[in-house]
């Protein structure tokens, strides 16, 4: 069956179910607009709360009705899963400045050279150049746990250790190298 309703803005429809007895469901209930046409709202569903527009659907998605015009879920009314797919973009600010981006099968990708912040603006992880990783602190960067490092150790004033460092075939210091047979090792 189709149910046609109101001839201006100002009516609306009310759908509602109830059952007297037994146990009766609903299977769907399906909403379809008009062909688009000259007019803006043509071809889309707007909801409105007291009055004020608060979300609208159409053929480009669901979508808060006006720039910053609705949250999704609330403090106390929150969502329980998101399920995004291959190649998902999350795009945040209003410029969309900042996106993180699903890596099929490999991870997330944090666009450009974009931050993850800790704590504060002083504390982050970013890649400050093509193939950088910079981890950055305001005071400390603390590392508990093994370190491995497969590359050069550069740009240090001083290294602090509490055991003992380990090394294959030499140590370096200023232009003197030392190596593992000098020392008898």
């Amino acid at each position: 069956p189709t149910v046609k309703v109101g001839a201006t803005a100002n009516e609306s429809l009310t759908i509602q179910t109830v059952y007297d007895t037994g146990a009766q469901t609903l299977d769907y209930v399906e909403f379809a607009t008009a062909a688009a046409s000259g007019t803006a709202d043509k071809g889309k569903f707007v909801f409105d709360v007291d009055g004020t527009d608060i979300l609208a659907i159409d053929d480009g998605g669901i979508v808060p009705y006006t720039d910053d015009g609705a949250a999704l879920g609330s403090a106390n009314n929150n969502w329980s899963d998101l399920y995004l797919a291959d190649g998902a973009v999350l795009n945040f600010g209003d410029d969309q400045d900042v996106t993180l981006t699903h890596v099929a099968d490999a991870g997330v990708l944090l666009n450009g050279s974009k931050k993850i912040q800790f704590g504060d603006a002083g504390t982050f992880i970013h890649q400050s150049s093509d193939g950088v990783l910079t981890i950055e602190s305001d005071t400390t960067v603390d590392i508990n746990g093994a370190v491995v490092m497969n590359g050069a150790l550069t740009g240090l004033t001083s290294i602090n250790v509490a055991g003992t460092i380990t090394g294959d075939t030499s140590l370096t210091l200023d232009t003197t190298t030392i190596t593992t047979a000098e020392i008898g090792v």
